[in-house]
């Protein structure tokens, strides 16, 4: 039976799982050399398999366009109030600018 294995991941499962099943008195990458070792065609099959391209999820923040926004009248704002905390910069642009505001709530809300 011949099994194709396109995933370098893949591979090592299966050399893990051989050195796992005929050394199982030896230390697991001792065993592994051995089953590398051995198998020539295992060695072959990782140099031709594909790497797993790497997926990095970040969360969405609901309403995010709208704090960008919020966040860009907040620096021009802190040109005109150096003074005034982040705080109380936040609640001046939410105030000025109530379309930012709306948009946050309908964003968050959905």
């Amino acid at each position: 039976m011949t099994i194709r294995l396109t995933k370098k991941d893949d591979v090592q499962a299966v050399v893990t799982r051989l050195a796992k099943e005929r050394y199982p008195d030896v230390p697991e990458a001792a065993d592994r050399a051995k089953i590398w070792a051995e198998r020539p065609d295992l060695r072959e099959a990782h140099e031709q398999a594909q790497e797993e391209p790497v997926v990095v999820h970040q969360p969405v923040e609901k309403g995010a366009p709208a704090l960008a926004k919020r966040d860009a009248a907040v620096a021009e704002l802190r040109k005109i109030y150096p003074h005034e905390t982040e705080g109380q910069l936040r609640t001046r642009a939410l105030q000025e600018n109530p379309e930012i505001y709306e948009e946050y709530r309908r964003l968050s809300a959905s």
